[in-house]
């Protein structure tokens, strides 16, 4: 049967797509890249525009969270991740969303925000041109600057992720920052 079915894909070129035989030959497959689930990571519930930065800041939860339907969030560390959209933070960990947590207020540093723009490419041909000559030349120094150790490898972007309880309205104000901007969330406990 394999060796038929090899027969008919050299005559029908078309055949391969119809029919994946490393699907059903197991020891064909290349398992270190394949997804069981068929699933992959950008494919999860967090991930909307691309893979999350590992700039993001770490949260440490000390005691166990409870809700009113005794659903627990264990102590431990825990990416806490801002949404494209900054309307809502999720609380992550080892790849899956724990919680996702509504954010209420947020600050933007205009400048900061001004200066990624600035730094952006332009849209016109010849400006694209040119500015990659320049991105180009900068780049070589700073791996020659980097190579004489006279400055460092990175440029490293602050983070910062704080919890807090209020016992009046009985939630933990989470506190995200990164780089230019600060989200403001609540989780309600029991």
């Amino acid at each position: 049967m394999l060796f038929e079915l090899l027969l008919m894909t050299q005559l029908n070129n078309n055949l391969i797509a119809e029919y994946n035989i490393e699907s059903n030959l197991p020891h064909l497959r290349n398992l270190e890249n394949t997804y069981p689930s068929g699933l992959e990571y950008k494919d999860q519930s967090h991930v909307k525009a691309g893979p999350p930065s590992i700039d993001d800041p770490i949260l440490l939860i000390v005691d166990p969270i409870y809700d009113r339907y005794m659903n627990c969030i264990p102590p431990g560390y825990y990416q806490l991740s801002l949404d494209p959209g900054r309307e809502y933070m999720y609380l992550i960990q080892t790849g899956k969303t724990i919680a996702t947590i509504p954010v209420f207020k947020i600050e933007i540093d205009k400048k900061k925000e001004a200066e990624k723009r600035k730094n952006q490419p332009p849209k016109t041909f010849f400006k694209k041109i040119k500015y990659n000559i320049k991105k180009k030349i900068k780049d070589h120094r700073h791996k020659q600057n980097v190579k004489k150790k006279r400055i460092e490898d990175e440029e490293r972007i602050y983070s910062d992720a704080t919890i807090e309880l209020a016992e009046e309205g009985k939630y933990f104000l989470i506190k995200y920052e990164r780089d230019s901007v600060k989200a403001w969330g609540a989780l309600r406990y029991r």
